[in-house]
């Protein structure tokens, strides 16, 4: 389980100078001057994140908190749920309309790999390659590329190319990657 942290703290008489985060699983202590930090929790469990914080005069804070032990700022349980994440599915549809010098590229996300159940905020990404060779299936093959595009539900996306030469053959695929298959 990945957690994102943020700290706060004040000193009356001057600013704070460094952040000390205790994730609580035996992992070294992370000293940070900035009031953030992220930890990837590797087994299920509860742990007990401890935060410090040090001012400029090197005085450190001291915590009390409602964790086992009465000296952490936050108890995290670590559940055992996991999504599984397969390569997206994405389909490549006819080009329509094409004009002489432009089109409008379409495809398809029939499914972004995972089961948005078990993971609401996953995305995948999809974009066009587009040229007059390319390898079916080979990501950069094509030469062009269009900008890649979010997408957190499976439905159709677009692309206008245009600058294109009249008369020329033009070849063009679909791609999607999320976090598994990054």
């Amino acid at each position: 389980m990945n957690v994102s942290f943020t700290a706060s703290g004040s000193d009356t008489d001057g600013t704070i100078a460094q952040y000390e985060f205790d994730f609580g699983d035996g992992s070294a202590k992370v000293y940070s001057s900035t009031a953030g930090a992220t930890h990837t929790y590797n087994a299920v469990g509860k742990y007990c994140a401890k935060l410090r914080v040090q001012d400029d005069d090197g005085a450190w804070s001291t915590n009390t908190g409602s964790c086992p032990g009465g000296t952490c700022t936050v108890e995290i349980t670590a559940t055992g749920v996991v999504t599984e994440i397969n390569p997206p599915i994405v389909t490549t549809n006819a080009a329509n309309p094409v004009g002489t010098t432009s089109a409008t590229l379409n495809g398809y996300l029939n499914n972004l790999g995972y089961d948005p159940g078990t993971c609401p905020s996953c995305s995948c990404i999809v974009w066009f390659e587009w040229g007059t060779t390319g390898t079916a299936g080979v990501s950069g093959s094509y030469g062009n590329k269009t900008a890649p595009v979010s997408m957190t539900a499976a439905g159709p996306f677009t692309a206008n190319i245009s600058g294109l030469t009249a008369g020329q053959t033009y070849y063009f695929e679909a791609f999607a990657k999320n976090g598994g298959s990054w």
